[in-house]
C-alpha cells in the first residue's frame, strides 16, 4: 500500500537540530524513548504531534525550549489559551481575584506575537 502524502500539520525544527548535532534518527529516537525511527520521522516531518513527554525530552536533549523546537504547537497553545481566557473573563459571576488574573493573562497573551 502506498503511503499518503505527508503534509506538515505540526511544523518543527527537530530534524534541523538533530542534523546539527550529527545524530541519526535511530539515535535520537532511542534518546527520546520512542519505539521506532518511524515515529521520529513522522514527528520531524510534522505529520504527527509529539507527546508532552517527547517534546520535553527533545528540549532537554538539545538544551533549548519546547517553543524553539515546536513553534507551531506553542502558537496553537497561545491562541487556544487566549480564546478560552476571553470567554471565561466574559462570565459575570467570577471572583474578583480570578477576573484580575484573567485580565492580566489576556493582556500578556495579547502582547504576544501569536495570540491574535
Amino acid at each position: 500500500m502506498r503511503r499518503q502524502s505527508r503534509m506538515a500539520k505540526y511544523p518543527c525544527r527537530l530534524r534541523k537540530m538533530r542534523k546539527a548535532s550529527r545524530l541519526s534518527q535511530r539515535e535520537l529516537a532511542r534518546l527520546l524513548g520512542l519505539r521506532s525511527q518511524g515515529q521520529l520521522s513522522d514527528i520531524e516531518a510534522g505529520v504527527k504531534r509529539p507527546s508532552l513527554e517527547i517534546a520535553l525530552a527533545s528540549a532537554r536533549v538539545f538544551g533549548t525550549s519546547v517553543e524553539d523546537i515546536f513553534p507551531a504547537l506553542a502558537i496553537r497553545a497561545e491562541r487556544t489559551t487566549h480564546a478560552a481566557a476571553l470567554k471565561l473573563h466574559a462570565e459575570s459571576d467570577l471572583d474578583e481575584s480570578v477576573a484580575a488574573f484573567l485580565a492580566a493573562l489576556i493582556a500578556q497573551l495579547k502582547d504576544s506575537d501569536h495570540a491574535l
